[in-house]
């Protein structure tokens, strides 16, 4: 019974060294995967206070590269009730929110008692959105 040969096997396990390589070095270059310039969640220490009219602090997570003006950022949601919460600057002012890091809006929306959901949408028109439970 007949093998590979030495100088074959060899070979073999030189072009899959050579491959993995090849395969962690743009993995690790970041080919795969990019981080957008700006990127804005609603961070999940957003809170309310309050008992009638409630008021929630939206808590803005930046993950992105890249710093964004607050008064750019526009907050809105859906109250517990299934209400639209109207659309509003994060800041009243001109506010840098920092690459990494989380800022908390200085405006604030109204929601009631219950699950509401608060949306976050970025300069360029990006949203996402999560979900605060007020207790009232």
């Amino acid at each position: 019974m007949k093998g590979v040969s030495t100088i074959i096997a060899t070979i073999l396990m030189l072009v899959i060294v050579i491959s993995m390589s090849a395969f962690a070095f743009t993995y690790m270059t970041g080919i795969f995967t990019t981080t957008t310039a700006v990127v804005l969640n609603v961070d999940d220490t957003s809170y309310c206070s309050g008992t009638t009219g409630t008021t929630i602090y939206v808590m803005i997570d930046s993950s992105g590269t890249s710093t964004v003006d607050a008064n750019k950022v526009r907050i809105s949601g859906i109250n517990a009730n299934g209400v639209n919460i109207a659309e509003q600057p994060c800041s009243a002012t001109s506010v840098t929110i920092n690459a990494s890091s989380v800022y908390q809006c200085t405006n604030t929306l109204v929601g009631t008692a219950g699950f509401n959901t608060v949306k976050v949408k970025d300069p360029s028109g990006r949203s996402h959105s999560a979900v605060v439970q007020c207790i009232g």
